[in-house]
């Protein structure tokens, strides 16, 4: 998977606010070379980093990973997918009728 949006969205971020990599530094308690190696996805940030980054930045962590998670909602219904698939027709018609359900109800919900 690539993380290099994640690493991209912390520097925008950082250059927005003009703020240093050495002053993310400060803020955060991690070191500097681990900001460098996170904006250039030499490493990918652990939770922790991500919390701590986000309110030094003072954006939503959401912000920073949208693009890993769009990517692992893809994957996770790519997974369901091949999981329904490998059920008998059946079961398979019951399941999305119950998806179908959901689906309606929560759009009757955001309206």
């Amino acid at each position: 998977m690539d993380y290099s949006m994640v690493g991209q969205r912390i520097k925008e971020r950082r250059l927005e606010i003009n703020m240093t990599q050495l002053m993310l530094s400060e803020k955060t308690g991690l070191c500097e070379d681990a900001i460098y190696s996170y904006e250039n996805a030499k490493i990918v940030p652990g939770s922790e980093a991500i919390i701590l980054m986000s309110n030094a930045l003072n954006v939503s962590p959401d912000i920073l990973l949208c693009d890993y998670l769009q990517k692992r909602a893809e994957i996770k219904g790519d997974n369901i997918m091949q999981r329904l698939n490998n059920l008998p027709v059946s079961e398979q018609n019951r399941l999305l009728r119950i998806m179908d359900e959901l689906i309606n109800e929560t759009v009757l919900k955001d309206r």
